[in-house]
């Protein structure tokens, strides 16, 4: 080899790395930023004299000055707009941006904080659910007060007194607001609930894939006295779900969710007037989100979130809001403290234990190819005209089958004493005859073994089907 291919090849080899490297960095998503104006909201003048709503007319949507200040920041920073949307509780139009120009997030930030245009700017925060693995408990000898099969095993219910409690409320007339990810609404334990969603995140997720918060709303609402899995705190409540969050893995309640779609859902919530605000995710700081849960608590909103460790201080490190944590360990000063191990839930999955009743139905038996009605094809082995008078209507036997059997007419012809006419007489009638129409043939519901009388001439053997 010459030296020159030689070196080549080294340089090629040594590079190698650094290429993969270059290539894996390229395609990494570009880091994004949120940033909100002061939002003026697009409306025409009104008549002379009057006084103008801001939230007039069809809702409140984005004005041009708001418009105009986010198109001239881009610009000026290098920024590639994302996604964008109005909050109408803090009066912003908030920007979704992605930094294309390679500059630190930090750095980004900090410009956008002193520049006079922008109200807030902060990076895209991620959130995650709050999980916690617990083994199966030991049934309770008490006399179970529901006939749910698994209300036994639910020791957080008899720890918290809730049997009692029930005897005063269940819940009814309350709303409350379930920020997490969708709920399957089809669930067994959930039917009859009053449970409602609206999706927040611009992806289609199927029924395996809302895990986190199809538990969180069998723990709250999960229907008392049906003889299917759980019971739920407060089974006569009322559920709003505000899908916002996304799973990370089909057999993990882990989910993520990002201010972006958090910061909708919590609008979102507001708006509806729900009194309490259930939050299970814990995350970093948040500025957006935090003046969110500022406002709905100065309008007498309760938040609850689930106590986090010290690097995740959202939501729960938010004055006001509930922090709520197990008994199993210490707690801090003013949480909430509650049972948080062998605390049974409401899955979508074949192999829980924790909802038996819900299992998926038994296969059926394919269609035989011979008479489309399903049962084993070894079933078939007789006249298909005699095996599958069991499911289908009554039919003629072929011709072959028809001229082997023929009769004089006039035998055909005569009724049966005590049950009417033949079977034979009904398929074959006299030429003009109106009592058997063709609809009657064809529409028979009865089987054929069902037509053969006492007292009447079959005249060919007809099987009764198993």
């Amino acid at each position: 080899m010459r030296p020159l291919t030689r070196t080549a090849l080294w340089l090629l080899m040594a590079a190698g790395p650094a290429l993969a490297a270059a290539s894996t960095d390229a395609s990494a998503p570009l880091p994004r930023i949120v940033v909100a104006f002061a939002n003026e909201p697009l409306a025409a003048p009104g008549p002379a004299g009057t006084t103008g709503s801001r939230y007039g007319g069809t809702g409140y949507r984005v004005g041009q000055s708001a418009q105009r200040q986010a198109h001239s920041v881009a610009a000026d920073y290098s920024l590639h707009e994302v996604t964008s949307w109005p909050i109408q509780v803090l009066s912003m139009h908030c920007v979704v941006f992605e930094i294309a120009n390679g500059q630190p997030v930090a750095d980004v930030v900090a410009k956008l904080s002193k520049d006079s245009r922008v109200v807030l700017a902060q990076p895209l925060q991620e959130f995650h659910t709050l999980t916690t693995a617990g083994a199966s408990a030991a049934p309770s000898a008490a006399t179970a007060p529901y006939n749910d099969p698994l209300y036994d095993l639910q020791t957080n219910m008899t720890a918290l007194g809730i049997a009692r409690a029930h005897e005063r409320t269940q819940g009814a007339g309350v709303r409350i607001a379930l920020i997490d990810t969708g709920v399957d609404l089809d669930h067994p334990d959930l039917r009859g609930a009053s449970v409602h969603s609206r999706s927040f995140i611009d992806r289609p997720v199927s029924p395996g894939l809302l895990r986190h918060g199809t538990a969180m709303a069998g723990l709250i609402a999960a229907v008392a006295n049906n003889h299917i899995g759980i019971v739920g705190i407060a089974p006569r409540a009322e559920i709003e779900v505000f899908e916002a969050c996304w799973q990370l893995a089909p057999a993990s309640d882990a989910a993520s969710c990002n201010t972006f779609t958090l910061a909708r859902a919590l609008a979102a919530a507001l708006s509806s007037g729900a009194p309490l605000v259930n939050l299970s995710f814990a995350g970093p700081a948040d500025p957006l989100l935090t003046a969110l849960v500022h406002t709905g608590l100065k309008r007498g909103v309760t938040f609850i979130g689930a106590a986090a460790p010290a690097e995740a201080p959202f939501p729960t490190a938010i004055p006001g809001v509930i922090s709520a944590a197990g008994t199993e360990r210490p707690a801090p000063a003013g949480t909430l403290a509650a049972p948080a191990q062998h605390v049974l839930r409401s899955v979508r999955a074949a192999s829980t234990t924790l909802n038996p009743a819900h299992r998926s139905p038994p296969p059926r038996s394919p269609r035989c190819s011979l008479c489309s009605s399903r049962h084993r094809r070894r079933d078939c082995r007789r006249p298909r005209w005699s095996r599958c008078s069991r499911v289908l209507p009554p039919r003629r036997p072929p011709p072959s089958r028809r001229r082997s059997m023929s009769t004089p007419r006039s035998r055909v012809s005569t009724p049966c004493t005590a049950a009417g006419p033949s079977r034979r007489a009904r398929h074959n009638p006299e030429p003009g005859s109106s009592r058997v129409t063709r609809r009657a043939l064809r529409l028979d519901p009865l089987p054929v073994a069902l037509h053969a009388r006492p007292s009447c001439r079959v005249p060919h053997p007809v099987s009764p089907g198993r």
